[in-house]
């Protein structure tokens, strides 16, 4: 075997080897510079959306218990307890204004008349 012997025209094919490595290389940074960046903006918008992710599910469980208070509040068996309540309060009332009328007219009979609310105004 005869040594092998270094000409100009693989000197050429080495240099350009060496420029196509080294040009892949320069392009090779670049683009790992570049998705590095992308990478960088990325986790900065992913960490802000997880932010405003928390804000929202914090407003969710605020407005989740204000309808879970008027759901209850509203429910059917205290509507029915409240109208209810309310009824025999309407009833109590009438009831009352009657007795007060009769009083007036019992006393107004027999000594001197007072004026009713009604009549004052």
């Amino acid at each position: 075997m005869e040594p092998m012997q270094v000409d100009s025209r693989m000197l050429l094919q080495l240099g350009a080897v060496l420029v196509s490595l080294a040009g892949a290389w320069a392009v090779a940074k670049t683009q790992i510079k570049t998705m590095l960046e992308q990478q960088a903006k990325d986790s900065h918008e992913l960490s802000t959306l997880n932010q405003r992710m928390d804000s929202v599910e914090a407003n969710d469980a605020v407005f989740q218990s204000r309808i879970n208070v008027l759901s209850e509040i509203s429910s059917v068996s205290n509507l029915k307890s409240s109208n209810r309540e309310i009824a025999t309060i309407l009833e109590r009332l009438k009831s009352l204004e009657l007795e007060c009328t009769r009083l007036h007219k019992m006393h107004n009979t027999v000594h001197p008349r007072i004026l009713s609310p009604k009549e004052d105004g």
